[in-house]
């Protein structure tokens, strides 16, 4: 972001400079005051030789030519780019036009100096050396091009001095720019840098923090620094961390309250139902009671997974998904590897209780709907951390596509035929995703070619 604020106010600095080139071309002076006095002053005293009585007033103007610039006090830089040329001859080299500003200045400046009347035609033409007009754009490559005077003042006798002098512009833009461009754009610059940065520190900062909230972490409130306005986007944030905080607890506790309350009465009705002499309604009252047992649990285990507050540890993770393999085998399940179990180390940093029960539910759904599982597990290293893959597969009936991200809602069951103890009550991939989500990571569902359903969990970097 810095970056960029720095190249628009780059860009924007570099226009304004631009904008003012174009009103200053268009409006500013147009030629430097001393070589202006130096073209008036080479016209008055070629029109006062011009005036002598000579045989050869030609020569006498040759010899006359621009003034040294020592001379004539120009300063380095400000020297004609030609030489003048001065001529008398029976025609002008001006024809008569409509003068503009500063060429009907010059001109006065010219009556002026010779004390000539305002009968007697004085004609200056300033322009670029190509004839292009004397105030073309900078954008333009005439723009560029130095500046001559073109003057023709009547004689008496019918004869007019004609002269062709260069002149120097009002602004050598070389030199203006390559003094003002550094001097106006780095310490702006510079300046506008050191905002951005005071502005962008916190903005970092609140971002870091809300990547750590994704992930489950607990976090302490922010530093409150910086602009006003961030610290009024900080403190909000802070505020809004120990919202959902507080009511993620005070959930859990609900929820934790509700289902030890409800205990005791289920335990109660057990007592009875079992006193019921009738074998089939009593089988039935207690599976009803099972059920809604299960169900206060299931409920509890749910919330606890979105709100539950474990302490991040580096796990062996090739050694914990082996373990809860080999449980399952021991347990006479069939459970196994894709292929040959991983033989190297894979630390990785997660909540190990969080991530064991997602495993664990995600074995347990596949062996209820297919009877046998087969699990896997690769990591892609990326510099500074990179990606945690565990997958569970099977070969069951799979999960039409449209109910792929449904299956995750809670109490969510895809086919009400099934018997109560295979349908399961529809929390087992909720809280797989909820134990999975809580450590920034994602669980998906999809259909296998063949048959058969992939849940893969994938966990990013995080510094424990």
């Amino acid at each position: 972001m810095a970056h960029q604020y720095g190249l628009l106010l780059l860009l924007a600095l570099l226009a304004s400079h631009l904008l003012a080139i174009l009103l200053i071309q268009r409006t500013g002076e147009l030629i430097h005051p001393l070589s202006r006095q130096q073209a008036l002053s080479t016209l008055t005293s070629a029109y006062r030789l011009a005036a002598l009585e000579s045989s050869r007033p030609d020569a006498l103007l040759a010899a006359l030519g621009p003034p040294s610039a020592k001379s004539a006090g120009v300063a380095p830089g400000l020297e004609p780019a030609q030489p003048a040329r001065l001529w008398l001859s029976a025609q002008a080299d001006v024809d008569g036009f409509e003068m503009r500003q500063e060429e009907q200045r010059l001109a006065a400046d010219v009556r002026k100096a010779l004390e000539l009347g305002a009968s007697v035609p004085v004609w200056i033409q300033i322009e670029r050396l190509s004839g292009q007009h004397a105030r073309s754009g900078v954008l333009s490559t005439a723009g560029w091009e130095p500046l001559q005077l073109r003057a023709s003042i009547a004689q008496p006798g019918g004869r007019w001095l004609n002269a062709r002098q260069s002149l120097h512009g009002g602004y050598d833009w070389t030199r203006i720019l390559a003094f003002s461009l550094p001097v106006s754009i780095v310490p702006v610059l510079v300046v506008a840098w050191l905002l951005a940065l005071r502005l962008i520190r916190p903005l970092k900062a609140l971002i870091a923090a809300t990547a750590r909230v994704n992930h489950g972490r607990p976090l302490p409130p922010l530093p409150v620094h910086g602009p006003h306005e961030a610290r009024e986007l900080i403190t909000q944030f802070n505020a809004m961390q120990d919202r959902i905080a507080r009511h993620v607890d005070g959930r859990t506790r609900l929820l934790a309250a509700i289902s030890h309350d409800l205990r005791t009465p289920v335990t109660a009705l057990r007592l009875q139902a079992e006193l019921i002499d009738d074998d089939t309604l009593r089988q039935d009252m207690l599976e009803s009671l099972a059920e809604l047992q299960a169900m206060v649990e299931e409920t509890l285990d749910f919330a606890r997974a979105e709100g539950q507050a474990e302490a991040w540890r580096t796990l062996d993770m090739a050694r914990t998904v082996a373990d809860i393999v080999e449980r399952y085998r021991h347990l006479g399940q069939a459970v196994r590897w894709v292929g040959a179990p991983p033989v190297q180390p894979i630390p990785w940093p997660c909540k190990p209780i969080a991530l064991k029960r997602a495993i664990a539910n995600l074995v347990d759904n596949a062996l209820r709907h297919a009877g046998d599982v087969q699990v896997d597990i690769g990591i892609d290293r990326q510099p500074g951390g990179g990606t945690l893959l565990i997958v569970v597969q099977d070969r069951g009936p799979g999960i039409a596509s449209d109910q792929l991200e449904q299956v995750f809602e809670p109490f969510h069951r895809l086919d009400a035929s099934r018997g109560r103890q295979d349908a399961g009550l529809g929390l087992g991939l909720s809280i797989a995703r909820a134990c999975v989500v809580s450590q920034g990571g994602q669980l998906v569902l999809a259909n296998r070619d063949g048959g058969g359903l992939r849940a893969s969990i994938t966990l990013p970097w995080v510094e424990a």
